[in-house]
């Protein structure tokens, strides 16, 4: 049996470490025939307390552990740890390691960013294996490859700037895959050879997250017309909404008019649009629906940054309560 979470910045307030362990103890259990008799007996006790109070960390743990025991072979994946609260992580980490010793059926498989390999080695000190990922220079030549060969704007590109960017870019930018993805976007965005040499050349002078993230989010705010302005409320609800939204919930606050006593239809804007507007920076799981920045040092640069929107929980609040205020609600 294989069991995956998917740890998510963004939804820290429903990611308790009873949470994790419950979503991978509900998989388990999905791909048994029958449901241990313990489990059951579990539930229904917790069922009967007079506070209806749900399942403790322990209790939990202690089911997970016996359903494990029942398989050949148990997997436990967890993506992205760096993403979780980090004042949650010793009691995850714990409850992880005693699932471990007691189950020696059962593998565990973690991703983060490089700082978590230290508390790796905390709490499993001698018996993990660490591999460190990072994209190969010839990967990132295929993926450069592969972007300028469907370049929809090929007359404006000259043999002489794609070797420069063939070259330079997987010489100087090897480590972060994303920034690679950010530079040849902005490079083949532009319209002339000219503009597009310009911006290899300034994109690839020293250039970090930062400035990548700096200077995507500028060209956001030059588009033409509304674009602009949906690219950048799209990053402000995204960033700043205290639980991760649906593409529909981000679809309809968007659409929302101040003053108005009911949604327009005709003024939601399509996912194809705002994925457009927003050049990158937001994706989409397919599913769970649900709409998210790219990256986790995205949510931090825009949450450094909050000069980037303008009064966004008061326009945010005005927006909730017309909804709110709407008749059909």
């Amino acid at each position: 049996a294989v069991a995956c979470v998917y740890c998510d910045f963004h939804a820290q307030n429903e990611q308790p470490a009873t949470t994790v362990l419950g979503a991978l103890l509900k998989q388990v259990v999905a791909g048994m025939e029958s449901i241990p008799s313990e489990i059951k007996s579990a539930f229904e006790r917790a069922k009967k307390q007079v506070d209806g109070r749900t399942l403790r960390l322990p209790e939990i743990r202690a089911m997970l552990v016996k359903s494990l025991s029942y398989l050949r072979r148990g997997f436990i994946c967890i993506d992205a740890l760096d993403e979780f609260p980090q004042k949650n992580r010793p009691e995850l980490w714990d409850s992880l390691r005693h699932i471990i010793r007691a189950c020696p059926n059962t593998r565990l498989f973690i991703t983060g960013r490089p700082h978590i390999r230290d508390e790796v080695g905390k709490y499993f000190s001698g018996s993990a294996t660490v591999i460190p990922i990072k994209p190969r220079t010839e990967d990132i030549v295929r993926y450069l490859e592969m972007r300028l060969d469907r370049d929809p704007d090929a007359d404006i590109m000259d043999e002489s700037l794609r070797a420069d960017i063939l070259r330079v870019i997987p010489a100087t930018i090897s480590e972060i895959f994303l920034l690679v993805s950010l530079i040849v976007d902005a490079i083949l965005e532009q319209t002339t050879l000219h503009l597009r040499k310009q911006t290899f050349l300034k994109m690839t002078n020293g250039l970090g997250l930062d400035d990548a993230y700096r200077t995507t989010l500028h060209r956001i705010q030059q588009q033409n017309g509304s674009k602009a302005k949906l690219g950048m409320e799209t990053l402000m609800w995204i960033s700043i909404s205290e639980r991760p939204l649906k593409a529909e919930e981000l679809c309809h606050a968007l659409a929302v008019e101040t003053g108005t006593t009911g949604l327009n239809l005709e003024n939601i804007p399509s996912i194809r649009t705002l994925l457009g507007c927003t050049l990158g920076f937001v994706s989409i799981d397919p599913q769970s629906s649900k709409v998210r920045l790219i990256h986790f040092t995205l949510q931090e640069y825009l949450g450094t940054h909050a000069n980037l929107f303008i009064t966004p929980h008061a326009m945010m609040a005005e927006i909730c309560l017309t909804h709110l205020n709407f008749q059909s609600i």
